[in-house]
């Protein structure tokens, strides 16, 4: 994984869970989910493009089930199109995963 790739994961999962702190007993909604992730990758490049799935699925973590948000935002970097997908924990907010994908 590239360093670059890294830090804005650990950024945004940041943004994420401070946002969370006051909301720890709900369930976040897919359109703050998305907002925080959005604003996050705003200083990396213009973000052309977003997604989330409205319900959380259910996803096996080790040894629990959880509920995710899936999603994905389209960015330009440095004039290249980049695709990132990501799964959020729906109760934490915490990023459980994303990936940059070149366009």
């Amino acid at each position: 994984m590239k360093w670059k790739g890294f830090f804005v994961g650990f950024a945004i999962s940041t943004a994420i869970g401070l946002f969370s702190k006051s909301n720890n007993k709900r369930k976040f909604r897919s359109e703050d989910i998305l907002h925080i992730v959005k604003n996050e990758l705003k200083p990396y490049g213009k973000v052309t493009g977003s997604w989330i799935l409205a319900q959380p699925e259910r996803m096996e973590n080790g040894e629990s089930t959880i509920s995710v948000y899936k999603g994905g935002v389209t960015q330009l970097r440095k004039g290249k199109r980049k695709y990132i997908e990501f799964i959020v924990d729906a109760h934490t907010g915490e990023m459980i995963h994303h990936e940059i994908i070149s366009g």
